[in-house]
């Protein structure tokens, strides 16, 4: 097992043990339990085809029958909440996944390579970071198409400048450090120090901070998708039946509250899984 893999399990187990738990990190790892369990298993939690319409039923209010309600299309509400949890949750963890790695090969480059390397690759991470994230988003959404690998890429690029400028910084302190100063003594190769010391302590603060982006990349998502870039309907979808449900906000307020609720408890959930990785990585108690 790597250091790498180690450092991060020693993280989130056994520290996690649910006796060490405070309140609000207890529910905020219940509710990613269940998240987890919709996207794994949605046919679980939900009987009813989240696609199969009832115009008998639109607009029903919460009941035994349908716990959340039904939409202008008779649609079971909690059903299309349960499976929009899987591409919400996909696409926002694989999104956050690539800022992670592909910012850190150019936080390593840029710190092991030559001066002009290292401006070279910074100066293309300031252009990047000279966007707003949604913007550059949008941007590149609009030259390659609304599909799920491009607003997979689309996302991730725009990540990728702050996950560099963390692995830079920790790259540029290693280069000094005496233990990697001792190993190349020693006549290790270069490919072998890099990958044993170097790179292991270089990304820690990519690692500890990688839930905090999954959750905005998550909140990303949805924003997307409220704006009419995301799964077209029928398909569910959290932010395209946000951007759906409010217009129906008078006679079915439950539609916008229950759509939009879970996309906020998502986030905060997330975050403060990623608060409390961070607390402990700084060994506060």
């Amino acid at each position: 097992m790597s250091q790498t893999t180690l450092f991060f399990a020693s993280l989130t187990v056994p520290r996690f043990a649910l006796r060490n738990l405070r309140p609000g990190l207890t529910l905020a790892v219940v509710f990613l339990l269940l998240l987890l369990l919709a996207a794994a298993f949605p046919a679980a939690l939900a009987g009813t085809d989240p696609l199969a319409t009832d115009a008998h039923n639109l607009f029903a209010s919460p009941s035994a029958a349908h716990w959340l309600g039904t939409d202008e299309d008779g649609r079971d509400v909690w059903s299309r909440i349960v499976y929009a949890a899987r591409p919400s949750l996909l696409l926002g963890t694989s999104a956050a996944l690539f800022s992670a790695l592909a910012g850190a090969a150019l936080g390593l480059a840029a710190g092991l390579g030559t001066r002009f390397a290292d401006n070279a690759l910074m100066r293309f991470a300031d252009m990047l970071q000279s966007f707003p994230e949604i913007l550059l988003v949008l941007v590149i959404i609009s030259f390659w198409g609304a599909t799920d690998t491009t607003l997979v890429f689309a996302l991730g690029v725009a990540g990728v400048p702050r996950a560099a400028r963390q692995v830079r910084a920790q790259t540029l302190g290693l280069r000094r450090a005496g233990f990697v100063e001792a190993a190349l003594t020693l006549g290790l190769p270069l490919g072998t120090v890099i990958q044993r010391h170097v790179l292991p302590n270089a990304i820690k603060p990519v690692l500890v901070l990688l839930p905090l982006d999954i959750g905005w990349k998550i909140a990303a998502v949805a924003t997307l998708s409220f704006l009419g870039v995301g799964a077209p309907p029928p398909a569910p979808d959290w932010g395209s039946m946000l951007a759906i449900d409010r217009d129906y906000v008078l006679n079915a307020w439950w539609l916008t509250a229950f759509s939009a609720g879970v996309i906020t408890a998502t986030v905060l959930a997330v975050n403060t899984l990623g608060r409390e990785l961070i607390r402990r990585s700084e060994g506060r108690a």
